[in-house]
């Protein structure tokens, strides 16, 4: 798809300077097959966009977290589907990011993981790039890429998605302690490599729990 796409991109540009060759003729000399020559050029041009985003689209939505492979995460700080105080960042918890667990995944060169409030526009409160083991200690994680749940009231869901990826990419979507455009969306991006290529995403494991304000 990348090179199709390179094609068009090739085959645009060289529409696009021979209607402008033949548009400058036209009006140099006036004559109308110039000038013909120039629209039928403008019409390519036009065509070859449009291609061009039809595949670029196309690109986008062959991807499908629904039909990703799924593999096995586990916490021992969830239980019951509940989570411990500790990883909060609140009066009751230590702002400790959770211990997890997850199989390895063969051609993996990275994993990627975040932790997103669904109750709360999907707020971001775990962003842990390039890691290269299959775990991750309590309190393993530095403050600018963990911010414990810190609900403003009621009981809230914080669902973890960890991502095993082909290659290693230079930026990461979202951003950490705002909101995100969702698992979804984040996920398309990151099965987009560096050089445009779709298909980055090998497979993805989820963990979902809950904490309540004020639980202790």
């Amino acid at each position: 798809m990348h090179m199709i796409q390179m094609i068009s991109a090739v085959a645009f540009a060289t529409a696009l300077l021979a209607a402008v060759t033949a548009a400058a003729v036209g009006l140099r000399t006036k004559k109308k097959k110039w000038k013909a020559a120039a629209g039928i050029c403008l019409l390519l041009c036009v065509f070859m966009a449009c291609l061009y985003f039809v595949l670029a689209v196309k690109q986008y939505s062959d991807f499908s977290l629904e039909e990703t492979p799924e593999f096995a995460v586990t916490s021992p700080n969830l239980n019951d589907g509940v989570w411990e105080p500790v990883i909060t960042n609140t009066e009751y918890g230590q702002n400790r990011s959770p211990e997890l667990d997850w199989q390895e995944v063969p051609g993996t060169a990275v994993y990627v993981i975040y932790m997103l409030d669904s109750d709360a526009g999907n707020w971001m409160h775990m962003k842990a790039e390039n890691i290269a083991g299959t775990s991750l200690s309590e309190g393993g994680l530095p403050d600018d890429s963990y911010i414990g749940p810190y609900p403003p009231s009621g009981t809230h869901r914080y669902e973890i998605y960890v991502f095993a990826l082909g290659q290693q990419k230079d930026t990461y979507p979202g951003q950490l302690d705002h909101v995100s455009a969702g698992i979804e969306e984040l996920a398309l991006l990151l099965d987009v490599r560096d050089d445009g290529a779709a298909g980055n995403v090998i497979a993805y494991g989820k963990l979902s729990g809950t904490y309540t304000h004020g639980d202790r």
